[in-house]
């Protein structure tokens, strides 16, 4: 069940690209439904992360690909792009010859980019027309090397060179190296633009399996490749990545320890960190903040993601809720109302990075470990720490998207918009979904496209209905939550509860609520066409 961290890792990443504008306080109005294959036009920097069937090793193994396609506004990949495929301790890059697109009015389609290696097909949700969602939708059975699920997303490429400046990432996933589930977060400050060094002042925090190391010094170095298209190298404390230049803001990675025997695969991004990010803990007043973490539980191996919701002002922590999901074991704290008795403090020394920790009781204490990118996102660990064979340990390899609460109180009328809807975890197996979400009025909702991983568990242009029911600012003073039904109406119907995580009007995180039965994160993003 390693493979959870990763589903979850690649839908943070999307969280933390979307969001980089910061939070929006007025209510989106709802777009007229206005996508064509036009909306898809320039090169987009594309990224996931999954599981397949792998015939070297005849098991199940995880994978990732990041790289670089055009599309022409008419529904043709161009040739000139580029994928880095990375499994079985392999990176494999591959030029990108063609392909075909469809876009559809609600900004859902279809997506098949043409390698070498033959044609892989993908389920499409745009967002707007600079970014999206897509889902892996390879068919085959279980026993045969086409079989493959995997999630991610793709974003306009505006510049093909690393800016100067200070970025914030986060990296997670399997680790090539130790075989364990792995979160790094941190910061680093390339030394010149284009390629050079990763300057002092740069820290990583990592929980390896377990294992934590707290803001460790990063060296290293990075540099463009010769082909144009944004792809560079980089080396990370003698672990070694490939990375894809988003615009100057975003940069995507991907490690490649090519001497790997674990057959694992990391993933993620780095964002710019922009002016007047908070550096001193006095700086939050009655700051709000959601964030939804999804790793891997040290104890029993298993998936296990968190939800919450908190306000920090001054060193203080009040109106906490936290949702658990352990293996589809399901746990709110507290049971009713809030938690008051926490804490908050940031470092001080510019780098953005704090710590959130808070008590249920005398042995139940959460601590999270995150870095700011501006005042209104960052990335987050959960660092928390349970008793297990006569000591404590971290109880969760996780780590997710740290997003401020704006344009609180909420209500259904504030949400009435168009949502393109990405969500991954664990049922049976693997299984990635994505689609489009129309106002809570509407019937029905919309579409939806999923892959489970295993033979025949292919499923397109599922009718699919969904419902929120918000809960104010998302807690309450009472503690109420806000909620997301998504019922999708296949054969069977499929019915997922999620709670949901209103970050603002525009952003919703997602984490399901169902004991025993599925245990998955995601997001509903509003829709720009």
């Amino acid at each position: 069940m390693k493979r959870f961290l990763l589903a979850v890792a690649a839908v943070a990443v999307v969280w933390v690209t979307g969001c980089s504008g910061g939070g929006s306080t007025t209510t989106p109005p709802p777009p007229p439904v206005g996508f064509t294959n036009a909306s898809l036009k320039g090169t987009y920097v594309f990224s996931m992360t999954g599981t397949m069937f792998d015939p070297a090793i005849q098991a199940v193994d995880n994978f990732s690909r990041v790289g670089v396609f055009s599309a022409d506004g008419g529904g043709s990949i161009l040739t000139g792009g580029l994928e880095d495929s990375y499994q079985s301790g392999e990176d494999n890059p591959f030029d990108i010859t063609g392909g075909s697109y469809t876009v559809n009015a609600d900004g859902r389609g279809t997506l098949s980019l043409t390698t070498p290696g033959g044609t892989v097909q993908y389920s499409i949700s745009l967002v707007s027309s600079t970014n999206g969602y897509l889902v892996d939708v390879v068919a085959g059975s279980s026993t045969t090397s086409d079989t493959e699920t995997a999630s991610g997303s793709f974003q306009l490429q505006t510049a093909t060179a690393i800016a100067t400046g200070t970025y914030v990432f986060d990296f997670s996933g399997i680790s090539p190296v130790s075989g364990n589930a792995i979160s790094t977060v941190g910061d680093f400050i390339p030394s010149a633009a284009g390629s050079g060094i990763f300057s002092s002042g740069s820290f990583e925090d990592i929980n390896d399996g377990g294992t934590l190391t707290t803001k460790a010094l990063i060296s290293g170095s990075y540099g463009p490749d010769t082909s144009g298209t944004g792809r560079g190298t980089a080396t990370i404390n003698n672990l070694s990545y490939v990375y894809y230049v988003i615009d100057s803001q975003h940069v995507q990675f991907m490690q490649t320890n090519l001497d790997s025997t674990s057959g694992g695969t990391t993933l993620g991004e780095a964002v710019a960190q922009q002016a007047g990010t908070p550096t001193q803990t006095s700086s939050f007043n009655n700051s709000s903040f959601v964030f939804v973490v999804g790793g891997s539980s040290t104890t029993n191996q298993a998936p296990h993601t968190r939800g919450v919701r908190l306000t920090a002002s001054g060193g203080a922590l009040s109106a906490i809720v936290l949702d658990d999901n352990n293996a589809g074991v399901v746990t709110t704290i507290p049971s009713t109302g809030v938690l008051s008795n926490g804490t908050v403090a940031l470092d001080g020394d510019g780098s953005g990075r704090g710590t959130f920790t808070f008590t249920q009781n005398a042995s139940n204490t959460f601590t999270f470990v995150f870095y700011l990118s501006s005042a209104t996102q960052g990335v987050i660990q959960d660092v928390s720490l349970v008793q297990f064979n006569g000591g404590p340990i971290p109880d969760e390899v996780a780590d997710g998207a740290l997003l401020a609460q704006t344009g609180a109180p909420f209500s259904s009328s504030s949400l009435s918009t168009n949502y393109a809807f990405s969500s991954s975890g664990v049922s049976s197996s693997e299984e990635d979904f994505v689609g489009q979400f129309a106002p809570a009025s509407a019937s029905p909702n919309g579409h939806v496209d999923f892959n489970e991983f295993g033979s025949g568990s292919l499923f397109f242009n599922n009718p699919f209905n969904g419902v929120i029911t918000v809960g104010g600012d998302g807690t309450g003073s009472t503690g109420t939550h806000s909620t997301f039904v998504a019922t999708i109406n296949g054969t069977p119907q499929t019915v997922i509860n999620y709670f949901a995580y209103i970050a603002n009007p525009s952003t919703i995180l997602l984490m399901s609520g169902q004991s025993q039965t599925r245990i998955a994160a995601g997001v509903l993003t509003a829709q720009t066409p």
